[in-house]
């Protein structure tokens, strides 16, 4: 019988998409499940470091999200410290892998790294620039519009820094000039900040 790591392991051998999918994932579903007892990384987090040598990452990120939900709270060990959706964020992760992650776990909008970087400062420095998910993080965090980082980047700063299409910065804006004011702490309250 094969140990429940087994699905996390295969990530490393280059098994074509198909064959961890079809022969090893979905006969055994519990293997979604499993954590590095070392580390505490789970097999999302896994794909989304390997997600440039992986065959259609973005498919098993949302496989594994809905057959273990709970991997998109899942903080690892300290020193990995991202929750998988700013993961994902970093990884140029499609508009509908990142959409159903919100989907099962919205409240990864709210994260707030060591540097002070909402998810929508990791959005825009990475240029993964879809109206849908700027919208969605805004939604569930109204105030990250004007936050800066601990480096004194503000979001309207970084578009223009990097150069950002014209039309996502007329979204930035407008949402801009309707999200509560920075005088407003209730919802950083509510955010997962790592220390």
């Amino acid at each position: 019988d094969l140990d429940i790591s087994f699905f996390f392991n295969s990530l490393d051998y280059g098994y074509p998409h198909h064959v961890l999918i079809y022969n090893v994932l979905l006969p055994r579903l519990e293997f979604a499940t499993f954590v590095d007892p070392v580390y505490g990384i789970t097999c999302v987090v896994k794909v989304l470091w390997k997600f440039e040598c992986l065959e259609c990452p973005d498919h098993l990120v949302c496989l594994l999200a809905d057959i273990y939900p709970k991997a998109l709270s899942t903080k690892c060990e300290p020193r990995f410290c991202a929750l998988p959706f700013t993961m994902a964020l970093q990884r140029h992760a499609s508009e509908e892998t990142l959409l159903k992650m919100i989907e099962v776990y919205p409240e990864a909008c709210c994260e707030i790294d060591l540097h002070g970087n909402t998810t929508l400062h990791v959005l825009i420095k990475n240029n993964t620039l879809y109206k849908s998910v700027i919208y969605q993080i805004c939604e569930y965090m109204p105030n990250a519009i004007h936050m800066k980082n601990t480096h004194g980047e503000t979001i309207m700063g970084l578009a223009e820094e990097n150069h950002v299409d014209a039309e996502i910065v007329r979204s930035l804006k407008r949402i801009l000039s309707n999200a509560p004011s920075t005088d407003d702490e209730s919802e950083s309250e509510n955010c997962h900040s790592f220390e």
